[in-house]
């Protein structure tokens, strides 16, 4: 089986998730941008993954340009976003990602990345609904609020083994 490993990352979570994956099959791990017709024409099983931003999966529209090639593959999905595995939110975000005809033949791995030194846009980005929240703890002193506060904090909750249902699946492949 030949596998080839496609990340877009922003900030390196998941790429570095893809190389850890790449590592483990023994296959290796390129960007979207720099993937070539004869990566894609060469693999027989394609892992693709992507970063949230906006409420939207960077990196799952590669998918969607590449079905034609992909569709006779075995094709994996993972996505990293700040947001722990099981936040529902996380199923949401992938459907509003990835078109259905593609989401029923693809599985997808939620992960968790990283959030440490935003760029400016992003910092801005955060800053909006985090000082709502600041202010709505203030008058009304709601723990909830306060929680959610701490949920804007920087975090790294990276972990190689995340990997491991992606990776069980891929080695039932084989």
């Amino acid at each position: 089986m030949r596998t080839l490993v496609v990340y877009t990352s922003k900030y390196g979570s998941t790429k570095e998730y893809a190389e850890w994956i790449a590592e483990e099959l023994g296959c290796k791990a390129v960007s979207a941008a720099s993937v070539t017709e004869g990566d894609l024409a060469s693999s027989d099983t394609v892992i693709c993954g992507g970063y949230l931003h906006m409420g939207k999966i960077i990196g799952a529209d590669f998918l969607e340009k590449n079905w034609d090639v992909l569709q006779p593959k075995t094709v994996l999905f993972f996505s990293v976003a700040r947001a722990a595995q099981h936040v529902p939110e996380r199923t949401t975000w992938y459907e509003d990602s990835v078109p259905s005809f593609i989401r029923i033949n693809v599985p997808h791995f939620p992960l968790q990345g990283r959030a440490l030194n935003l760029d400016l846009v992003d910092r801005l980005l955060v800053s909006v609904p985090r000082t709502m929240l600041q202010l709505r703890y203030w008058m009304m002193r709601d723990p909830n609020d306060l929680a959610a506060i701490e949920g804007f904090k920087p975090f790294d909750g990276v972990q190689r083994e995340a990997l491991r249902p992606l990776l069980a699946h891929v080695h039932t492949l084989a």
